[in-house]
């Protein structure tokens, strides 16, 4: 990697990195194997939070298409928008306003993707071949994570026993790390060896496009645009920022919130519709959405991800009739019917304190 202030990572300075990258930051970590591997010296920096006016804020959509799988329209993606509206409004009281539908090619944005961010995004993001010496460091991030997101450790447990094989041990937040990291990698070898109507797997390592941390590299290119919404499955394991949530769901990615250079307010938020589509609830055994559900799910999940960027709210675990509660497994119908803005007011709690988290970016991987 470019530069000269060059140092070697050592399994301590990782665990030590891991906590200071905090919430949805991309990490500068390749130590994916045991032994030390060159690392050019952090230089991170925090997204401001936003200043927001009394204006009706306005936000630029994108819809990054694959053509693997089943698309939107522009009524459907306008339906979740206007969901999204109202929900917003509803629980954090702020008007939003939305831009006419950009439609891009997934291939072409990717490729707006500077390499250097490009070959940290790979370096961080958990392969096969891998093996056991690399999952060592995937539990040691879930457990750093855990520890750092000053998640309640009896809570923890509750929130991820039901998702786990009911023979699993869970004592402290370790032995939790350890299930969660051996739960998510065997979902993702589900995603590996289920086949897309195109007869190839569903995830396609060659152009990495399931990949979270390169869906946050994004951000370093050109991508004028605060709200993306996608019909990519985004589905794998980050040695960076591993969540409860996305490991319990087999790695599968919901929406996410990163920084974004090309945007005044330095930050995107990604709604991945995949898992709303018939296609995935056959495959996962789970009952079938009707169209209005598919939107009112999209627009929960996007305006749980709207409170990370507009707000920089963090995850409430222990309330589920907040919106920023993260969507337990794919119970979606339970979570949206649960919510009540009035028991999640902004300012009410820690997390729903405007900078309860940090979005953090890395001045290094800027074009």
């Amino acid at each position: 990697m470019k530069g000269s202030n060059v140092r070697f990572w050592t399994m301590a300075k990782l665990r030590t990195f891991a906590r200071r990258i905090g919430f949805v930051a991309l990490a500068v970590t390749a130590a994916v194997l045991t032994r030390k591997i060159p690392i050019e010296q952090p230089a991170w920096q925090d997204v401001p939070l936003p200043v927001l006016g009394s204006a009706p804020v306005m936000l630029r959509v994108a819809y990054i298409e694959n053509p693997r799988f089943a698309s939107l329209d522009d009524d459907s993606i306008a339906a979740i928008l206007a969901a999204t509206a109202t929900l917003t409004r509803n629980h954090f009281h702020t008007d939003i306003r939305f831009s006419s539908i950009t439609r891009l090619s997934i291939n072409d944005v990717f490729a707006t993707i500077p390499r250097s961010a490009r070959e940290a995004a790979e370096e961080a993001t958990y392969r096969p071949e891998h093996g056991i010496e690399g999952r060592y460091p995937l539990i040691e991030t879930t457990y750093n994570r855990l520890i750092s997101d000053q998640t309640d450790e009896q809570q923890a447990m509750a929130f991820a026993r039901p998702f786990l094989p009911a023979a699993t041990p869970l004592t402290d937040m370790k032995s939790l790390a350890v299930a969660l990291v051996l739960h998510q990698l065997r979902g993702l070898q589900q995603w590996r060896s289920f086949a897309a109507p195109d007869g190839k797997p569903y995830i396609d390592e060659a152009t990495g496009f399931h990949q979270w941390s390169l869906w946050g590299a994004m951000g370093y290119g050109d991508l004028p645009w605060e709200v993306v919404i996608t019909n990519q499955l985004i589905a794998s394991a980050e040695y960076n920022g591993n969540s409860i949530h996305t490991a319990l769901r087999g790695g599968v990615v919901f929406g996410s919130t990163y920084y974004n250079h090309a945007s005044p307010l330095q930050e995107y938020s990604m709604l991945s519709t995949f898992q709303y589509q018939e296609e995935f609830s056959r495959l996962m055994a789970l009952p079938v959405l009707k169209r209005e559900e598919q939107v009112q799910y999209a627009a929960a999940t996007l305006t749980h991800e709207l409170g990370h960027l507009l707000f920089h709210f963090g995850h409430p675990y222990h309330n589920t009739a907040c919106i920023m509660h993260p969507v337990p497994g794919f119970n979606h119908r339970e979570h949206f019917a649960a919510l009540e803005p009035s028991r999640c007011e902004p300012g009410s709690e820690p997390e729903m304190q405007p900078g309860a988290a940090t979005i953090q970016f890395y001045s290094g991987w800027l074009p």
